[in-house]
């Protein structure tokens, strides 16, 4: 049943199979080159990616650091930034006249029901409502 090989048979079948599994790894390697190849062919031909603009400042995603989106629709960090400014800045507004408001309530007293021309308060409050856009409301004291 079973056969005797000579060393040197033995060593002929050895560097055979050697010869076999060095020509399929280079098969294999080749075979991953092409493919890499292929791959990136098909990423050459593939379309570029749509430049993103922010939708406030127009500037494009290459020119800001960061590009927030929203449902479409874009803004950049500095709008972001200066957004945020105007907020704290009409906050301050708000909080500063109604310091005014305050003020002039507690120097001059709350509104006369009846608006006299003549009375200092009822003109403090008319200055108030011409700085605020209001026209004809009156305000209880």
């Amino acid at each position: 049943m079973f056969r005797i090989i000579s060393t040197k048979k033995l060593k002929a079948i050895r560097d055979d199979a050697d010869e076999r599994i060095m020509a399929a790894e280079v098969t294999a390697e080749k075979a991953k080159s092409a493919q890499r190849i292929a791959e990136a062919q098909l990423e050459a031909i593939k379309p570029p990616k749509p430049t993103l603009y922010c939708s406030f400042c127009s500037k494009s995603q290459h020119d800001v650091k960061n590009l927030i989106a929203g449902p479409s629709t874009f803004i950049c960090d500095e709008c972001v930034t200066l957004c945020i400014e105007i907020i704290n800045e009409t906050t301050k507004a708000e909080a500063d006249l109604k310091l005014v408001h305050d003020a002039i309530e507690a120097h001059w007293g709350p509104r006369c029901p009846d608006e006299d021309p003549e009375c200092n308060t009822c003109r403090a409050w008319a200055y108030i409502d011409k700085v605020n856009g209001k026209t004809g409301g009156r305000r209880a004291g």
